[in-house]
């Protein structure tokens, strides 16, 4: 049986505001560039990745498998 995976929908990653932004937009922001900079810390990607390893993680929806996605970073 060939599963393929979902296809995903790929949307433009914009911040909205301009020249209009309002101090709530900027505190917004800043907030999502802080979870952000959280997210891609490499201390917290090595424990994510040995903990999806350590319970036999399938592949995500793109169908990677942990072996593919471990041949393709490099930390």
């Amino acid at each position: 049986m060939d599963i393929k995976p979902a296809k995903q929908l790929w949307l433009p990653f914009e911040i909205k505001g301009g020249l209009f932004a309002t101090k709530a937009d900027t505190a917004s922001q800043v907030e999502y560039e802080q979870l952000m900079e959280k997210v891609v810390d490499r201390d917290n990607l090595l424990t994510a990745l040995r903990n999806v390893k350590r319970n036999g993680g399938s592949p995500g929806i793109d169908g990677m498998t942990m072996e593919s996605l471990i041949s393709l970073i490099s930390f």
